[in-house]
């Protein structure tokens, strides 16, 4: 899912309110989240 959203956005603050609203995941697991799969 980060990477699909990251085609649409840049902002890695908005794909993590993304992801807890989706997978109602804390703050900082979707920070890591994005962090782990920026770059794949």
């Amino acid at each position: 899912m980060v990477l699909s959203l990251k085609e649409f956005t840049t902002d890695k603050v908005a794909i993590a309110q993304k992801l807890i609203k989706q997978f109602e995941l804390l703050p900082q697991a979707a920070e890591e989240r994005v962090e782990r799969y920026w770059n794949s």
